[in-house]
């Protein structure tokens, strides 16, 4: 497929040329739309004519800063407008429109003040999606509004700019002349290139009367509104369009919402508040700003009804504000629809309640709101505290379209602190459909540049995260979503086990324990969880998430822990069942496998499962028909035979197939004919994951290897098979050692040297670096000329090795040939060679020694030291969980031991055809049922855990005095009671540190 690249060429414009791209080609449209639609005012008396300046605006300043404008006159028709900004500018209709309106005058705003305002108006905008409109003159709070954009694009300069239209008076723009368009009537269909607009400062600040201002650099946008008037006469001339264009944009998208923030402020100011209320729109006023703001916040603690003449004087006189009787009209009116006016005070103390806060609490107070919409807005603004306090209630959730708010702008987003408020408020998500949770993984497969086409179906995609599931779960994890096997995908389908999958895969942490907390099948959903969080962490380059995954698998073993044991407290033979359980929505696999392969030591050697594990050792299938055999795949659990018979011949057999009869015969046959007991029956996964099984194999290769090589018939073959079968004999009685692990004693101390060897294959990485020091230099100094390389060898490794040992080579190192106490001669090739005399070696051997033999081997110990006294710590759990694989490993065993092992296959065999031929499906009606009362049961412990949980977090110190100021809120009339009760609180705690025994709170 051949592809088309961008058609770039050059045409004039005016004396310049303009590079064009087949994108500019494509925009054409807009260069045609606002001749023929936006007008400007005309000279004089004249009707409006085409619009002279549009396009763009190169604002230079050292890079590239691009604005979109245009020229219209001040009674163009806002539907024109509408589609400029729509249709040709491109701009996505938005959710929120924030209009900033205030002092046009350059105007101090606290420090603080002003970071909370940049700050929370930009997070505002960046999370609703909403436009910001203002004055778009760099001055005054426009200029405020400017330096917010502007902090936004500097930190964030991969993401869109934040959509900032500046509706400014055109006669009021110094050096305008710049934006008019050069020959328009002859190239009024050609592309503009941008308009540098740089103007001279200094000419500006010249100007006594400041009658102009200049265009802020940081909106995105301008209108440009045109009356005929110039210099101070044009300001005001835009408010009118302002106002109508807004109110089209609410017309054409319903779902829209205005609000006006209003900070500092003049006359003008509390004309546009009045006008703006008047319109039902919700104002928020920056108290602290001064001026117009800070007047009406004053006037509102007061009151419409008990404002007395004197106290508006008062006010006025406060904020230097001009008092005329239209004023104190303008400001009655305006008081008397309180209910659309919201106080932003700055409160150093509480960050969590911004002007964001006040801008979202302004928005959704209109009673005739719809309360999904502003449930979704809260979402949007991720402000769960206002949605808890204003919005949720008891019973809530049973009205609108909650789920889909959930599955979509929460969980899309990452909300996390909203999926905890929803699911506390009861979102039910059981009739949540497959492709919702589509939706999720191919999100986050885009975000992570691992999609595949996004038209695939919702099966292909849950095939490959089955897949995936396998990766980190090994090949017995059986997904059940196949191709092909959609009824069984529905069948066992589960939402909450779904969206607790997909936040661990892609390390929604905060979501995942939220809907862990929901979740049937709890106790398994947290096994799961440790072992997909240890197998990503073991993958994951990053340190602190690698750190943090792992904790998160602690903590999710420790939950899994408690639960067991409640489980176990109260019905053994039920909790017994549920560890061995195979769970169709986890790939078919059991707990006890998943926690023994996720290495979790702390289940594995739960009072539970070493109860599970000892009935499995001593009684096989004697009870139970057949259950506790089932355990023992390390797969599913499936059973591998029938029911127990009254036959007293089956009874006997049964009892011979126990884990500990087929050890103790292994062991015997072991020591008797000396023949290894393997259990190589085709699962190789599983048998190379047993480090035993390797010194079976080298064993009896090096055995055979040896049998062979004696009937070669050379002289030196019959030694060198009797070399392997002594080295083969030595690893066989090493091999014995593994008997000792099913001793509670003994099976630590295995545990001690398998890791002490570690130890050890580390100290000698650090030691082969002194040794090779050493001997190449003092082989160099003693033998410079030897051209032997085995006697090279030997000088480098052999003779520091036993040096360590205190064989020290002292006729060498000292040697003097005067003396003759060494046996050598540098000519006769029979004799070892004569060292030179050196001075430099006896100290070399010197520092050597002193390192290897006082440094490295204290070291050595201390490292044995530190391993035994972790070990020793640990003993108990490391020995039970490495138990679990020896009773395993011996339930999968045949239970004749080589060489009557061949017995066995045979039977196998037999059974598989038998099988095979009848093609018996097995009726699971029974056991499904008995399943769900198993998760049923689980699922009421397991709340009933998590609630006791809850409510010892809720009694610490935090979260009381976190509901106290909670309760602050929504009841105002006890704020006095609550912060009695603080107070009484910390004279108790104060009183407790100085008092054995402190004062009782009456």
């Amino acid at each position: 497929m051949s592809t088309t690249c961008p058609i770039r060429r050059s045409r004039r414009v005016g004396n310049s040329f303009y590079d064009m791209t087949m994108t500019d080609i494509q925009n054409n449209d807009t260069e045609k739309f606002i001749p023929r639609n936006i007008k400007m005012k005309g000279q004089k008396n004249e009707k409006n004519v085409e619009t002279n300046a549009y396009g763009e605006i190169d604002f230079g300043r050292g890079k590239t800063i691009i604005a979109k404008y245009v020229r219209a006159a001040h009674d163009t028709d806002e539907q024109d407008l509408y589609d400029l900004l729509n249709k040709h500018w491109k701009l996505n209709p938005p959710n929120l429109i924030i209009s900033v309106t205030g002092g046009a005058k350059n105007f101090a705003l606290r420090t603080r003040l002003k970071e909370v305002f940049r700050k929370s108006l930009i997070k505002a905008a960046e999370n609703t999606g909403a436009w910001i409109t203002s004055g778009g003159t760099h001055v005054g709070v426009m200029k405020h509004v400017g330096k917010a954009v502007k902090s936004y694009a500097t930190i964030q300069q991969d993401k869109k700019r934040v959509v900032t239209i500046g509706i400014a008076p055109w006669g009021a723009i110094f050096g305008n002349e710049k934006l008019v368009n050069k020959n328009t009537e002859q190239n009024n269909n050609m592309i503009q290139p941008p308009k540098v607009y740089d103007p001279d400062m200094a000419k500006l600040n010249q100007n006594e009367n400041k009658q102009f201002t200049t265009l802020d650099y940081n909106h995105s946008h301008f209108i440009l509104v045109d009356d005929g008037s110039t210099g101070e006469s044009s300001y005001g001339t835009e408010i009118k369009l302002r106002a109508k264009l807004e109110k089209k944009i609410k017309k054409e998208n319903p779902n829209v919402r205005i609000v006006c923030v209003v900070v500092q402020g003049g006359p003008g100011t509390l004309k546009t508040v009045n006008s703006t209320i008047k319109k039902d729109i919700p104002v928020v006023l920056v108290s602290g700003s001064r001026g117009c703001a800070d007047v009406l916040a004053s006037a509102l603690k007061k009151g419409s009804d008990n404002l007395e003449e004197g106290y508006i004087e008062q006010i006025f006189e406060e904020f230097n504000y001009d008092r005329t009787d239209s004023c104190i009209e303008l400001l009655k009116d305006c008081i008397s629809k309180r209910e659309l006016i919201t106080v932003f005070e700055l409160d150093p103390n509480d960050t969590s309640k911004d002007l964001d806060f006040a801008i979202l609490d302004a928005v959704l107070r209109k009673k005739e709101n719809d309360v999904n919409k502003n449930l979704d807005l809260a979402v949007a603004w991720n402000r769960s505290d206002y949605a808890k306090s204003h919005i949720l209630y008891d019973g809530f959730i049973k009205k609108g379209i909650i789920t889909e708010i959930f599955m979509g702008s929460v969980l899309l987003n990452d909300k996390h602190e909203f999926c905890k408020v929803l699911l506390d408020y009861g979102v039910n998500l059981k009739h949540v459909e497959i492709k919702k949770i589509v939706d999720l993984y191919k999100k986050d497969l885009e975000s992570s540049g691992a999609s595949g086409p996004q038209s695939r179906n919702y099966m292909s995609v849950m095939s490959d995260v089955g897949k995936r599931m396998a990766g980190l779960f090994g090949t017995s994890y059986a997904s059940m979503y196949q191709e092909g096997n959609a009824e069984s995908a529905e069948k066992y389908f589960d939402p909450y086990m779904e969206i607790f999958r997909w936040a661990l895969l892609f390390n929604h942490r905060e979501i995942a324990k939220y809907i862990w907390e929901y979740m049937h099948e709890s106790m398994a959903a947290a096994v799961m969880a440790t072992k997909i969080l240890k197998a990503l962490a073991s993958t994951e380059s990053n340190h602190e998430v690698k750190n943090q995954m792992l904790a998160d698998a602690d903590e999710y073993e420790r939950h899994a822990v408690i639960i067991l044991g409640k489980l176990f407290a109260d019905n053994k033979s039920q909790a017994i069942d549920l560890l061995k359980t195979s769970l169709p929505r986890w790939g078919r696999l059991n707990c006890l496998h998943v926690a023994f392969e996720a290495k979790d030591k702390a289940f594995i050697s739960h009072p539970a499962v070493q109860f599970y594990l000892d009935q499995i050792w001593s009684e096989g299938l004697m009870k139970e028909n057949g259950r506790n055999r089932d355990a023992c795949s390390t797969e599913s659990g499936n059973s591998q035979s029938g029911g127990s018979s009254d036959n007293l011949c089956k009874q006997i057999v049964e009892f011979r197939i126990t884990p500990a009869m087929t050890f103790w015969s292994n062991i015997a046959f072991y020591l008797v004919i000396g023949t290894g007991a393997g259990n190589f029956t085709g699962k190789d996964q599983h048998y190379f994951k047993n480090q035993w099984n390797y010194a079976d194999i080298l064993s009896f290769l090096l055995f055979y290897i040896g049998f062979i090589t004696r009937w070669f018939g050379c002289s030196d073959c019959l030694y060198v098979a009797l070399t392997l079968y002594c080295i083969s004999f030595m690893i066989q009685c090493v091999r014995i050692i593994h008997i000792f692990a099913v001793n509670s004693t003994l099976g630590p101390k295995i545990i001690m040297v398998k890791k002490m060897i570690k130890d050890l294959l580390t100290f000698l990485f650090i030691l082969t670096v002194f040794l090779l020091a050493y001997g190449v230099a003092s082989q160099a100094l003693l033998y410079p000329n030897e051209t032997d390389v085995a006697q090279i060898i030997v000088g480098i490794i052999y003779k520091p090795y036993w040096q360590i040992y205190g064989e020290l080579f002292l006729d060498e190192i000292n040697y003097n040939p005067n003396l003759g106490s060494l046996t050598c001669n540098n000519t006769d090739n029979g004799l070892p060679r004569c060292p030179h005399e050196s001075v430099v070696v006896p100290i070399l051997s010197a520092v050597y020694l002193f390192f290897a033999n006082i440094l490295l081997l204290n070291l050595l110990i201390a490292m044995f030291s530190y391993t035994f006294d972790k070990v020793q710590s640990q003993g108990k759990e490391v020995w039970m969980f490495q138990r679990y694989s020896l009773i395993v490993d011996y339930c999968n065993r045949p239970p004749l031991p080589p060489p009557l092992v061949i017995f066995c296959f045979i039977y196998y065999a037999c059974q598989y055809l038998k099988w095979y031929c009848k093609k018996k499906e097995q009726e699971d009606g029974a056991n499904e049922e008995y399943g769900e009362q198993l998760r049923e049961w689980e699922h009421w412990l397991a709340e009933k855990y998590i609630r006791e949980t809850r409510k010892t977090a809720d009694s610490t110190i935090d979260k009381k005095i976190e509901k106290l100021s909670d309760s602050q809120i929504k009841k105002p009339n006890e704020q006095i009671r609550c912060v009695t009760v603080i107070f009484d609180y910390r004279h108790l705690t104060a009183c407790f540190w100085k008092n054995s025994k402190p004062p009782l709170i009456s």
